[in-house]
């Protein structure tokens, strides 16, 4: 009965500390990878932000070939960016304008689609 008693006691305990350390493992588990998301979404803001200064920078030097390649770069890596709004409405008559001057009737059709 002694033996019993302190086998059953020993399996109880035994539980509770592998209770205790799965519980640990997952919260350390949970830290980590939020503190990871958070680093990420910072580095994805910084990149986002960079990508739109390069526009930016190009746009007020009046480069408008390279605004424009830059405007499509970020809109290809960020199409539902902070700016992504801004830019696509940038572009738009920019590529409207070379689908006329190229005479690409196709082009035409498709970009005022879009725009309406």
């Amino acid at each position: 009965m002694y033996e019993q008693t302190r086998y059953r006691i020993y399996s109880e305990a035994r539980f509770s500390i592998n209770k205790s350390a799965m519980l640990m493992v997952v919260l350390v588990s949970m830290v980590a990878t939020a503190s990871g998301r958070s680093g990420m979404a910072q580095s994805a803001e910084k990149q986002d932000a960079d990508a739109y200064k390069a526009f930016f920078d190009a746009n007020q030097a009046r480069d408008i070939p390279t605004a424009l390649s830059f405007a499509k770069a970020y809109l290809e890596k960020f199409p539902t960016g902070k700016y992504a709004a801004y830019l696509k409405g940038w572009v738009r008559p920019h590529l409207f304008n070379e689908a006329i001057t190229a005479k690409k009737t196709d082009d035409m059709i498709r970009i005022g689609k879009e725009a309406l």
